[in-house]
């Protein structure tokens, strides 16, 4: 009796073992296969974190979390104010209004120079200055609160790389980095293995000078402060100049529209290669009705951007990171037949001569002041024209993009971040 207890026993023994390794094997399996379901589901959720929830971001280079956090948090409070400073002096914005919205990154020096081409235009009081920044800076911030001559209001893209420096729509280690070719991206195993038309990764900074202009565009027709606004919104970047009268021929270019070009969709108070023009060409009065968009001194209204966001496959999925043919695409492909109002002697001027707009590269921070300088002091003749003579200009237009914008991802937070 007693040995058949032992042998009892030992069974027992190997029983429980054997039951031990079962489940342990089967925790290792369900644990691999949690992993696998997380990364999926990661993926297709990657937006969501980017909606606020809590991310540990490590940037060895920038900021850290602790101070990442505290920016995004300042940005979500400031963008949910809408506060509009100077409205004590200036009165409530109208119909009877222009809303500029300026398009920052974080060069003090060009944002300088075209408060002070604000400061001197007639009519400046009028406006409402709506800036918006993808970076949060002090220095900035200071100078645009200094603003006394017209309506100010600032609002801050959420998704920016300072805020997210260390996973998307930044840099995340795992991404195969811009400069990479298709064998070494498949060396590293890349999370991001989608290259664009012209077999290039996604580059950061490029994608988000789309994402902020779709963000912002989007952000200002939708501001509880401008629901009632149904006037004209011009849309300018850091780098611009302005002349004493472009708020004086904005109003003759919607005239015009008014009763000759009632097809006509976008207002440009230049052509995109005015640099080079001499004061002689100031005395052009023409403003070309035509099918091709210029992306320098564009203005439109809140009717043409529900348009333009019924048309948000044409720009979101488009492979290019520029916004401008981006919007050129939305035109060509979903808007037919839409015409444009541009401006021969440009009222707006671009200051910057960079690779891009994200400044990219060696550039030059008043490049062009000197020789825009000189051309504002000899067109004094040639400001305040009597009327604009119309005449009709078309083209073919080119469907060729720079691509850049191959990643899903971005095609996700572009779609994700338009209206309803």
């Amino acid at each position: 009796m007693g040995q058949h207890r032992f042998k009892g026993d030992k069974v027992t023994k190997r029983q429980i073992l054997r039951i031990i390794f079962v489940l342990f094997g089967i925790l290792v399996i369900l644990g691999a296969a949690s992993l696998v379901l997380f990364i999926t589901v990661f993926d297709a959720t990657e937006l969501d974190i980017l909606e606020g929830e809590d991310t540990f971001y490590h940037s060895p280079s920038g900021d850290s979390p602790a101070v990442t956090n505290e920016i995004e948090e300042k940005v979500s409070i400031i963008n949910s104010e809408e506060t509009i400073r100077n409205e004590e002096i200036f009165g409530k914005l109208n119909n009877y209004s222009t809303v500029i919205v300026i398009q920052v990154h974080k060069h003090v020096t060009h944002l300088q120079n075209l408060l002070k081409s604000f400061q001197d235009a007639d009519d400046i009081k009028d406006v409402l200055l709506i800036f918006s920044h993808d970076f949060f800076d002090e220095e900035l911030n200071r100078l645009i609160k200094s603003i006394k001559f017209c309506r100010v209001m600032q609002i801050f893209y959420p998704h920016s790389i300072q805020i997210y420096p260390n996973v998307f729509p930044g840099m995340d280690p795992d991404d195969c980095t811009p400069n990479m070719n298709e064998q070494e991206a498949l060396q590293k195993k890349c999370r991001n293995h989608y290259i664009d038309r012209t077999g290039k990764y996604r580059h950061p900074q490029l994608s988000q000078v789309k994402h902020h202009w779709w963000w912002k565009a989007n952000r200002v027709f939708d501001l509880a402060k401008l629901e009632t606004y149904d006037g004209w919104v011009l849309f300018l970047e850091e780098d611009n100049y302005v002349l004493k009268d472009f708020l004086y021929v904005l109003k003759l270019m919607k005239t015009a529209i008014k009763y000759s070009c009632r097809n006509c969709k976008v207002l440009a108070l230049s052509s995109n290669s005015n640099n080079e023009k001499s004061s002689h060409h100031m005395g052009n009065y023409k403003v070309a009705i035509t099918n091709r968009l210029s992306n320098l001194g564009m203005a439109f209204n809140r009717e043409l951007w529900i348009e333009i966001t019924k048309c948000k496959y044409s720009f979101c999925f488009y492979d290019d990171h520029n916004f401008d043919l981006s919007l050129r695409n939305v035109f060509r492909t979903c808007i037919p037949n839409a015409q444009h109002l541009v401006l021969y002697a440009s009222r707006v001027f671009r200051l910057g001569s960079c690779v891009s707009r994200y400044r990219i590269g060696k550039c030059g921070e008043n490049v062009n002041l000197a020789k825009v300088s000189k051309l504002v002091h000899d067109s004094t003749d040639y400001l305040f024209p009597e009327r604009l003579h119309l005449i009709s200009k078309q083209y073919n237009l080119s469907s060729r993009s720079y691509g850049r914008w191959g990643d899903p991802r971005d095609h996700a937070l572009c779609l994700g971040m338009t209206i309803k």
